[in-house]
């Protein structure tokens, strides 16, 4: 049996307490958030270091944290914020199959600029469809 954690580029697995000295080191990150277990809803957020960009490692770890948190956990839709200049997560959010919903403008303040936070969301129903 295959691991839900494991796909062909990555490996989701908690953080451990020796993790401290090589943090930045590791290829990415991601996590939950938001997390309503009424509604079945939550958010993620995930970040990829600079020199792993557009590899594969984003895509690949959304896809498995998101299966895990519908068909095991038995959450029904997903969330995710993306910074309006955040060309490369707002085109990999879309090729995923999120929908845009809103967006909170002129909401963060970075790099001498305001910038938009645009929200994503996927349901269950959507993930099937395209990721079954």
């Amino acid at each position: 049996m295959t691991s839900a954690w494991a796909g062909e580029r990555v490996r989701l697995r908690a953080v451990e307490p020796e993790d401290w000295e090589a943090f930045h080191a590791p290829v990415g990150m991601i996590n939950t958030h938001s997390v309503d277990r009424v509604h079945g809803t939550f958010a993620y957020g995930v970040s990829i270091g600079t020199p792993h960009h557009r590899k594969g490692y984003a895509g690949e770890a959304v896809v498995l944290l998101i299966r895990y948190m519908f068909f095991e956990r038995r959450f029904q839709k997903a969330e995710a914020w993306v910074y309006g200049s955040n060309e490369a997560s707002l085109a990999l959010h879309r090729r995923l199959g999120f929908v845009e919903e809103g967006r909170r403008r002129r909401s963060h303040f970075h790099n001498g600029r305001y910038d938009d936070e645009v929200l994503f969301g996927m349901t269950v129903e959507e993930f099937t469809e395209r990721h079954a």
